[in-house]
């Protein structure tokens, strides 16, 4: 098959030590990569978990605030991840050391089920969501040393392939492993359940992390500055680079369609009558659909550049939410999911690549941080400004507000190029090991 023919081809043993690096590199990346997402549809903060809070309560408020836990721990912590790590010359070693941690608190999650099975409700709900917000937030942290490491060890033109093949293949294992958490759901005791799939979760993480350890990583060689790029701070970056600014704003607005999150799972079970079935039914949509967009956006943001990934990413983002606005039956309504995964799995990969080139070399961590703690706030806040608007106005008005916001975001987004075409691929980035 030509497709076949293709992979055999990219993945062939180059002859010099640098390609061998980075093609060594990018079979370690890609391992983590199949643990996270196949993990991750296990882990749903969209679906798993709120359908177990929903057994608990059914607040919308609480539930929304699952999705704005996930969002807390993987976005802010990012600036005092930065912090950590300026300086350093290797990533590696702090990478691996936050990893374990995640791991652990994972771990920790699964167990909490069981031995707070019996007790109130309250306190069975709040320490498994306590360790996996520990696994956020260490994971934020963790964000900008492990995006510098990527970025040193893995050449720019392939990491577009990296997350859509690794997304496409944890997809894949993240579809069987919901089809197994449909039948631990149907056959065991609430919350024994919910434990094995953490269970699993966690050593789908802590197997396919173990090859990260061996990334082969080179000393970061610090570059020469112009005196106008100097200076790492926040505001420094905001003056300084237009086109960034420019991205910042628009993702500040964009995050507002996070606000549909935080009702995906509460809508379908109190207005459509979801049961669990059907709500592992809408992970499996969302695995499977996020995979099929990964494979296509890696392979378009290679071939044409991050931004029309992105700009695709919000058009459909704008027609998941009208569909699932107007959707007249549970049956419909889980269509919707097909272009709203497709969205989120877009730009994830974009939104992620392209800040890596943006960046000039050696600044990775800094403009990653400077991201976080200004588009950050937004993003952590969309999930409770659905549930606040789901509970004072209604379902309807939260489809209208993602409508409205990705309509924005796009007039917004027409003025940001695309960097590779601003400032050359070989800025992005002249590591010792692509140049």
């Amino acid at each position: 098959m030509p497709w076949a023919i293709r992979m055999r081809r990219f993945l062939r043993q180059p002859a010099d030590a640098d390609a061998r690096d980075d093609r060594h590199n990018f079979a370690a990346f890609l391992s983590d990569m199949f643990s996270y997402f196949s993990a991750s549809a296990l882990l749903s903060p969209v679906t798993i978990l709120p359908l177990f809070a929903l057994k608990l309560t059914d607040s919308k408020l609480i539930i929304a605030l699952i999705p704005t836990l996930f969002s807390f721990g993987m976005v802010l912590p990012q600036a005092l991840g930065a912090r950590l790590v300026h300086g350093l010359t290797r990533y590696r070693p702090f990478v691996i050391k936050f990893v374990i941690v995640e791991r652990v608190a994972v771990v920790l999650a699964a167990v909490s089920f069981v031995v707070f099975a019996q007790s109130p409700k309250w306190l069975l709900l709040s320490m498994p969501l306590l360790f996996l917000s520990i696994w956020y937030f260490t994971m934020g942290i963790n964000g900008p040393a492990y995006s510098a490491m990527l970025t040193n060890a893995v050449a720019p033109q392939r990491r577009g392939r990296l997350h859509g093949i690794g997304a496409a293949v944890g997809a894949a294992l993240g579809l069987a492993s919901t089809a197994w958490a449909l039948h631990m759901l149907k056959t065991m005791r609430f919350p024994y359940g919910f434990a094995a799939l953490t269970f699993l979760g966690a050593v789908i993480l802590i197997i396919g992390v173990i090859p990260l350890g061996f990334v082969r990583e080179k000393p970061h060689v610090p570059v020469e500055e112009h005196p106008t790029e100097r200076g790492d701070g926040i505001f420094a970056i905001w003056k300084r680079d237009r086109q960034y600014r420019l991205y910042l704003v628009f993702q500040i607005v964009f995050a507002l369609t996070g606000a549909q999150t935080a009702i995906w799972t509460g809508y379908a079970v109190s207005s459509l009558r979801a049961g669990d079935a059907d709500v592992v039914r809408l992970q499996m949509i969302i695995t499977l659909a996020g995979g099929i967009s990964y494979l296509a956006s890696g392979w378009l943001a290679d071939h044409l550049g991050n931004r029309i990934v992105i700009l695709t990413s919000i058009i459909l983002t704008a027609v998941a939410a009208l569909w699932a606005g107007l959707a007249p039956t549970l049956h419909w309504y889980m269509l919707s999911f097909i272009p709203s995964a497709m969205a989120v799995s877009a730009y994830g990969l974009a939104s992620f690549n392209i800040l890596m080139e943006m960046a000039p070399p050696g600044k990775v961590p800094a403009y990653t941080a400077a991201g976080a703690l200004i588009s950050g706030p937004w993003r952590v806040m969309s999930p409770m400004l659905g549930g606040f608007i789901a509970l004072r106005v209604g379902y309807g008005a939260v489809f209208f507000t993602v409508v409205t916001a990705a309509l924005m975001a796009a007039c917004l987004f027409f003025f940001v190029r695309e960097p590779r075409r601003r400032i050359g691929v070989e800025r992005v980035h002249a590591s010792p090991a692509h140049e």
